[in-house]
């Protein structure tokens, strides 16, 4: 029997999850530090295996004939996901309104949810119309365009398994900013090919994004090329 699971420690000790795990021959997970994580509460018969995650073959087919991405002035920005709480889209927003206060910016939101609503107030009241716009659900392959067309990807949701979205902001050389112990943090390495930031920490957040924007064109341009080798 054959099972793929990620269900966290309270929720393991909730329902009794060990005792279905005493069943299983083979389990695997979505990323290594997804096992390390579950083997630190949950025992298992063999090593668990990884299954890994790819993106479709016709993003990278398609951007080998696009041109290198802009790293200019000001600094462009987008994060992509269902808008709920856990996925911490207005702490992103309130990242950046602090890092960039006073300077010219501009965040761009793909997704719908039941935050939508509370995400725009927040925009209104801070006076960020200009600078933040929520886009609502589009599909995928515009949401490749647009991660083209933008210099950073941010996403730092709690409890994040592995995030395809990730990979794909990389493959179309985004410096993404991810959770640490999201699924990624296997893939990502700080500093070289993207960020890693405690999960829903706004402060860390402020401190990365004023890093990245204070970087030379150089520099952005080479984390930039290090996440599109890493995607592919």
């Amino acid at each position: 029997m054959i099972g793929v699971l990620y269900y966290g420690k309270e929720n393991c000790e909730k329902f009794g999850v060990q005792k279905y795990i005493d069943q299983i021959d083979h389990i695997g997970f979505r990323s290594q530090s997804a096992v390390e994580v579950a083997k630190g509460y949950l025992h298992f018969k063999e090593e668990p295996f990884v299954a890994a995650s790819g993106i479709p073959d016709r993003f990278v087919e398609r951007l080998q004939e696009e041109d290198t991405k802009s790293f200019k002035n000001p600094i462009s920005i987008i994060s992509a996901g269902r808008l709920v709480e856990y996925k911490m889209i207005d702490v992103a927003l309130a990242a950046a309104a602090k890092a960039f206060d006073g300077t010219d910016f501009d965040f761009v939101v793909a997704g719908d949810g039941p935050m939508k609503a509370k995400l725009q107030s927040y925009i209104n009241g801070a006076g960020l119309q200009k600078q933040m716009h929520l886009l609502g659900q589009i599909d995928r392959n515009e949401l490749q365009k647009l991660m083209r067309e933008r210099q950073v990807f941010v996403l730092i949701s709690k409890h994040e398994t592995f995030g395809l979205v990730y990979l794909e902001a990389m493959l179309q050389g985004c410096i993404v900013i991810a959770s640490r112990f999201g699924g990624v943090d296997g893939i990502i390495k700080n500093g070289e090919n993207g960020f890693l930031c405690e999960e829903g920490n706004k402060e860390e957040l402020i401190q990365i994004l004023t890093r990245i924007n204070e970087m030379e064109k150089q520099t952005k341009e080479s984390i930039s090329n290090n996440a599109i080798m890493t995607a592919k």
